[in-house]
Formats: C-alpha cells, sequence, structure tokens
C-alpha cells in the first residue's frame, strides 16, 4: 500500500502557501495531511482514502502501543469447565499487574506455549468476560495451560479492518457522489450543508 500511495501522492500540492516545500514521499504528504487535519481544512475527494489511511496507521499504532507492555510470564491459567465449541480459562487479575485496566472483554489474548521439542506455539483467543477477580479466556483449540510461557493481550482491530478496507475499495466516483454529494433525494424539509 505504501508504496502504491507513494507513486500516487509523490510530488502533489499539498494545498499549502507557494513556499512550502512539496512532498517527495508518502510518509511526507501523511505529515501534511496531518497538519491539514488539525488545522481543520476540509475533507475532500481526492485527500479522503489517504486521510483514511492515515487515520488506520494512527489507530494501529495508538492501540499497537497501548498493549506493547501487556503480557504476563508463565501464567497460570486455571481450565474452566468445558464449554460448547471452544475452551475457557481463567487467569486472576492479581497476575496481570498494571494490565488489569486495560484487559476487557472482547480484548486478543495470544498465548505461547512452549512444545515439548523445544519450539513454541502460539494460540490466539479472546477474553470473554472479566469479574472481580479473575478474567476468562475463550479459545478454540484445547491446550497445554499449564506450558504456558507467556499470555499477550492485544486490542482487536478486525472489525475497524473490515470497515477501511470496505472504503478502500470503493471506486473515486462512488465517494464523490455519496460521501461529497452536491444534492440529496428524499425529505426536502432536511437541510443540506457541505
Amino acid at each position: 500500500m505504501k508504496s502504491d500511495l507513494n507513486s500516487q501522492f509523490g510530488r502533489m500540492d499539498l494545498n499549502r502557501s507557494s513556499s512550502t516545500p512539496v512532498a517527495d514521499s508518502y510518509e511526507e504528504y501523511s505529515h501534511a495531511e496531518v497538519d491539514n487535519a488539525k488545522r481543520g481544512l476540509p475533507l475532500t475527494v481526492a485527500n479522503y482514502k489517504l486521510r483514511l489511511g492515515i487515520l488506520n496507521k494512527l489507530e494501529y499504532e495508538h492501540v499497537a502501543k497501548e498493549f506493547r507492555d501487556c503480557f504476563v510470564l508463565c501464567p497460570k491459567l486455571v481450565p474452566m469447565p468445558e464449554h460448547v465449541m471452544g475452551f475457557k480459562y481463567q487467569i486472576s487479575k492479581q497476575q496481570l499487574g498494571h494490565c488489569t485496566g486495560r484487559v476487557k472483554e472482547g480484548v486478543g489474548v495470544r498465548v505461547s506455549i512452549a512444545c515439548h521439542n523445544g519450539d513454541t506455539k502460539e494460540l490466539s483467543g479472546i477474553v470473554d468476560g472479566v469479574d472481580a477477580a479473575n478474567v476468562i479466556i475463550y479459545m478454540v483449540k484445547e491446550f497445554e495451560y499449564y506450558n504456558v510461557i507467556r499470555l499477550d493481550f492485544f486490542a482487536q482491530r478486525s472489525t475497524f479492518q473490515m470497515e477501511y478496507q470496505a472504503l478502500e475499495m470503493l471506486k473515486q466516483s462512488v465517494i464523490e457522489k455519496v460521501f461529497f454529494a452536491d444534492s440529496y433525494t428524499g425529505n426536502e424539509s432536511l437541510k443540506f450543508s457541505r
């Protein structure tokens, strides 16, 4: 994506004064677009996809930073009674330490399991619930919970990514007609503002 945007937006006029240099790269253009957005310059058909890409990147970096140190080494997991179509384990909040406030229902989980041959296997799951004392983790596969060497928490971004991909696939003409329409049909009592 970056190389596509580099070719698409390299050497592009940034709607700035003539004394401002022209962007030579996607990174420069991105920073300029962030500055434009901060200054309140309007969203346009021309900058819509780029700003959407910047938003996705900023959101990803923010979320990744938020969960970067949210892990537990050698956690003590307790299996729960069998669950239909999956397996549940619980971990006490005491083990989470400073991560406790960030771990909520819907947060992603990755377990790293020490294998007998010395390799490490990783499985992903999700936080299924949080109560006063424990965090309940849902996994599709059963695993040797006593061999877990690391438990990482991360933000689930799949919904945001799907929305972003759907918008990315829209043709320029659709973006112009739907998001930047000059007129509308329907209830004439509604005021159209741009």
